[in-house]
């Protein structure tokens, strides 16, 4: 049944319990909308339901990534580079962007989030966005999209197991603050040696599977995927570290 006005907030509630995402639990979401095309401003009806959906004071974060080349970070200007509901956020929502200059996300109702704190100078390791995924005991929600798509937090465990088809390159980045204060910063990097190697990251699949958090359904056409981040990370790292090319094709 293709999403209309009519049955959106019943079929994206249904989704939503389904994949059993909690009201109560802190929640990263990483979203494709193709799906939505039949609605009228269907980024706001997305955020409307979601935010509605979510209680106050439960952590809820995007990826809002720059990902294309860039000597320059603006907090406030930079465009999301990972899709139209990322970038409405920015615009039309009052979030918390993170300072990382290429994995950065958009926080909402993190009272205790101090983006200094966290580790800027890199996208992934200790002190992260990722790690902080982690340590804060989110839900990863792929919402029409699969693991291939949108699971950075692999990324990050490619990091931890230190893949050998990745190396570290430094970046010189310039950060320009919300309040417009610039800095400059010397970025690490976890790069792709070979920008031929292909990875299939939607092989952690069958191996998270049996796993009691992770859950799987569909909204209309493309398949929607939920599992806690520590469930995630403590299945696949190990794998990695045993078959550090686990995820190449």
């Amino acid at each position: 049944m293709k999403i209309n006005n009519e049955n959106f907030n019943i079929k994206i509630e249904e989704l939503f319990n389904d994949l059993e995402i909690s009201k109560k639990q802190p929640l990263v979401i990483h979203s494709s909308i193709y799906e939505l095309y039949l609605l009228d401003q269907p980024q706001e009806k997305l955020w409307q339901f979601i935010n509605k959906f979510i209680e106050a004071n439960v952590g809820l974060s995007f990826p809002t990534y720059c990902l294309y080349e860039s000597d320059s970070y603006d907090r406030k200007k930079s465009r999301s580079s990972v899709g139209s509901f990322s970038e409405y956020l920015l615009r039309n929502q009052n979030g918390l962007r993170t300072i990382c200059p290429i994995h950065n996300h958009l926080f909402f109702y993190e009272e205790k989030l101090t983006p200094y704190k966290l580790n800027f100078c890199q996208s992934f390791g200790k002190s992260t966005d990722f790690d902080y995924f982690y340590k804060n005991n989110y839900r990863l929600l792929l919402l029409a999209n699969d693991f291939n798509m949108g699971c950075s937090y692999l990324h990050h465990l490619e990091y931890l197991a230190n893949v050998p088809y990745r190396k570290m390159i430094k970046l010189e980045k310039k950060i320009i603050d919300i309040n417009g204060d610039e800095f400059k910063i010397k970025f690490n990097y976890f790069a792709r040696k070979d920008k031929n190697a292909k990875t299939n990251f939607n092989k952690v699949e069958n191996h998270i599977k049996n796993c009691a958090s992770f859950r799987k359904s569909r909204l209309s056409i493309f398949d929607s995927y939920a599992i806690n981040i520590k469930d995630l990370h403590d299945i696949i790292l190990p794998i990695l570290k045993e078959n550090p090319y686990f995820f190449l094709q």
